[in-house]
């Protein structure tokens, strides 16, 4: 006779179902009694004012996500399919709400049934309140088959379906980096074995022998969990079961079973548990279901009672909480509200205190190893982070241009910019621009583009910027500016229509046939004459000479 220990996650079940045994038996006492209105003699019972799940129905492979809200309880224990997967503790007067997730359909599934409870439970002094979700399963397991693989720790993440395995996907993040022992370069990672239709169970060694799986087909792995810690090999399906009768359990065939007048199981843990009385065997800290004998074999120390066991046989490790890493038990590690673990590497690579991590002046959540890792700078206070990681740029401020920080441009007054070319282009001084002769407000590149010249200096810009016209001085007309007009005492125009109505041509003293007058020069020289700046000069020039003439 083979006689094997059950896991730990058994008697875990095993306390699970006796406190919901005893949370329904509640229950069929307070309806008996009248006590779930909502008050008792002794005081208000605890109010549950949300609890919903999402989704109802479990596609394969996921887990519900619970909602709850509850006041007035002093203690609160979410209980999925049986077992406990969220307790929280806090004072009576206080409202307690919160999300957890719970298991993957592989780990709650242990049968054909399609459907599972999970119920929420509030407790305070005066009493208990509860409410039960029915949810259920997206695909009924098929008969025959089992869609988690039961003793099997960290199964979480393989669901063995005969004929067909269903994997979850393969984190390759955890694989190591280093090649095993066993493994070349060239074979590292590993590819699985296919298992074949006569050998079709994916199976680790222990799951293999708690169900009775002799027969390993091959002794190339069908696949590996995440962490490396789990091989799982490809089974061919036992010819033989697990017979109790008179309060025994042996391993045979079918046929003698039933003749003998016993009762067969599939696997030696189900006719255990059917055909012995189970208690709990604790070993260095490990507690798992048991017979007396099998226990006392093994050398460790044999309870009957549930919640003695658990709270005399507790394992020594490590507890994280808020990213500080501590001594503790599971109990003191579960009522600190922290997460256990009894590997130290384990322990150290899961407990690491998440915060901000700075690179390049970007801001990411990290964790203190992952931002080491990335060469950033670590921060647990958003304040300071938000203050410290800043990336380097541009400032424009009265259109000057400087390198400065986001935080530092903005009290300045100025617009940052991350991009040199889109700083240069967006960050130009407001100055003049002279097109011809008009003056208008621009910035460099606007002026450049329309042909213009720019000034900053707007004295400078008027006194360069001016129109050309028309100056008018003394009846002569010439091409210029208005300030040169005014500056030599003329009439500046910029018609040209009203500039020659100033216009007046020079005039002079014309001595012509004999004649002085005054007249324009054009129409001297028209009139054959010469013309003289005054009139007397004009005049002896017109005096015929008159010359006595001498006799020879």
């Amino acid at each position: 006779m083979r006689i094997r220990n059950i896991g730990i996650h058994k008697v875990l079940e095993c306390v699970a179902m006796l406190c919901l045994c005893l949370v329904l038996t509640g229950i069929v006492i307070a309806s008996a009694t009248g006590s779930t209105s909502g008050a008792t003699a002794k005081g208000p019972l605890p109010v549950i004012m949300e609890f919903s799940a999402t989704p109802m129905v479990l596609p394969d492979g996921q887990a519900a996500v619970y909602a709850f809200s509850v006041s007035g309880a002093s203690k609160i224990e979410v209980i999925e399919a049986g077992d406990i997967i969220k307790e929280v503790n806090g004072p009576a007067s206080s409202s307690i709400k919160g999300t957890i997730e719970g298991r993957t359909t592989y780990q709650i599934r242990t049968g054909q049934g399609k459907t599972f409870d999970t119920t929420l439970v509030a407790v305070n002094s005066n009493g208990k309140q509860m409410k039960k979700l029915t949810l259920s399963f997206a695909t009924v397991t098929p008969p025959g088959t089992a869609s988690t693989a039961a003793g099997q720790a960290g199964s979480s993440d393989n669901a063995t379906i005969a004929r067909s395995p269903k994997w979850l996907p393969l984190i390759t993040s955890q694989v190591p980096s280093t090649v095993p022992a066993g493994f070349s370069q060239s074979t590292w990672p590993p590819t699985f074995a296919k298992c074949s239709s006569n050998c079709d169970y994916c199976l680790t060694p222990d799951d293999a022998k708690g169900r009775g799986f002799s027969q390993r087909c091959s002794d190339q792995p069908c696949y590996y969990s995440p962490d490396m810690q789990q091989t799982w090999y490809c089974y061919s399906k036992p010819a033989t079961i697990w017979c109790c009768k008179d309060g025994k359990v042996v391993e045979t065939v079918k046929e003698k079973c039933i003749e003998a007048g016993g009762t067969a199981y599939a696997t030696e843990a189900e006719a255990i548990k059917a055909c012995q009385q189970s208690g709990y065997c604790c070993q260095n800290g490990r507690l798992t279901s048991a017979t007396m004998s099998t226990c006392k074999e093994a050398g460790g120390s044999f309870y009957t009672d549930p919640i003695q066991a658990a709270a005399a046989c507790q394992q020594s490790g490590y507890c994280c909480q808020n990213g500080r890493l501590t001594s503790a038990t599971t109990s003191t590690c579960k009522e600190a509200g922290g997460s256990f673990y009894t590997d130290p590497i384990q322990a150290a690579a899961a407990c690491q205190q998440s915060g901000y991590c700075c690179q390049n002046g970007r801001l990411t959540s990290a964790t203190t190893s992952t931002c080491k890792e990335a060469g950033g700078s670590f921060y647990t206070d958003p304040n300071q982070a938000a203050a410290a990681c800043q990336p380097q740029g541009y400032c424009c401020q009265n259109g000057r241009l400087t390198s400065a920080t986001p935080s530092t441009c903005k009290n300045a007054g100025g617009s940052f910019y991350t991009d040199p070319n889109q700083a240069a282009a967006a960050c130009q001084p407001q100055g003049y621009c002279c097109q011809n002769g008009r003056l208008t407000s621009a910035t460099p590149s606007t002026c450049k583009n329309a042909g213009g010249s720019f000034y900053t200096d707007p004295n400078q810009a008027a006194a360069a910027c001016q129109p050309q016209g028309y100056c008018c001085v003394n009846g002569q007309l010439s091409t210029t500016t208005a300030s040169a007009c005014r500056y030599a005492g003329g009439t500046f125009y910029t018609d040209q229509t009203q500039a020659r109505a100033c216009y007046q041509p020079p005039t002079c003293w014309c001595c012509a046939s004999g004649k002085a007058f005054q007249t324009t020069q054009t129409q001297c020289v028209q009139s054959r004459g010469a013309c003289y700046s005054s009139q007397s000069e004009a005049t002896r020039a017109c005096t015929p000479v008159y010359r006595t003439p001498t006799l020879k």
